[in-house]
């Protein structure tokens, strides 16, 4: 049961890039968006929500880049968990970190998945 409500997440992280792939201009090669200025409304929700809930939720121990301001929080700058792992960490904790399982909807989850691997250095 634990795995199905984690491929349901990584179903719904997964499905925006689906339905843009399926749209990709009728086959052409260039992508439907061809500047950097061009972005969906969904993607500035998705940022904005994303960062909204990092900032109300994560903020205080893991500092407002990631880059962990307090002593005991990891780096997610420096994280390489994949998204069934940040959502795992995040719903069930890690060490001192208390669990957001029952804290949050699986979209709010999915928001702040996507926000956490947009910390993360290059």
């Amino acid at each position: 049961m634990r795995h199905a409500k984690s491929y349901r997440k990584l179903f719904f992280l997964l499905l925006p890039a689906a339905v843009m792939a399926a749209c990709n201009n009728n086959g052409a090669t260039t992508p439907v968006y061809t500047t950097a200025s061009d972005t969906s409304a969904h993607d500035l929700v998705s940022t904005s929500r994303g960062k909204e809930l990092f900032e109300q939720r994560c903020a205080a121990c893991h500092g407002v880049y990631g880059n962990a301001k307090k002593e005991d929080a990891a780096n997610l700058q420096l994280s390489r968990l994949d998204s069934i792992g940040i959502i795992h960490v995040v719903e069930n904790g890690r060490g001192l970190m208390p669990m957001f399982k029952d804290a949050m909807p699986d979209s709010d989850l999915a928001y702040l998945e996507v926000y956490v691997k947009n910390l993360r250095k290059n």
